[in-house]
């Protein structure tokens, strides 16, 4: 069975995601390489047993006037940083489901 999921994540640094990716992935027991292919883009490749997990983090800093139309900028948060995470899992369903869930928990604290 494989499980594809995209979700993009606004205003939170991609090096907390990336954080919470690596704390599932150890929650989970799953072995894993991280790979910087390009500054605020990753890859990450792990396995447990016969399942197989992908994930790739990309982000894109934008100024966040054009974002909302706003003349004024937030400083605190400009540019801001729009992180989009592709996750591909392949193994039995069980695996996947629980991958998934744990997750889409591990990012809750980032939006996602």
């Amino acid at each position: 069975m494989k499980l594809l999921d995209v979700r993009t994540i606004h205003f939170v640094r991609p090096e907390v995601i990336l954080d919470d990716v690596k704390r599932v992935l150890n929650a989970l027991g799953i072995a894993f390489d991280v790979k910087e292919e390009e500054e605020l883009s990753w890859t990450i490749a792990g396995k447990k047993d016969n399942n197989e997990v992908k994930i790739k983090i990309t982000c894109k800093l934008v100024p966040f006037k054009s974002i909302l139309g706003v003349e004024r900028s937030l400083m605190i948060i400009d540019p801001a940083p729009i992180t989009t995470i592709e996750t591909y899992s392949t193994g039995d369903a069980e695996f996947n489901e629980k991958f998934k869930r744990r997750l889409e928990l591990g990012l809750f604290r980032a939006g996602g």
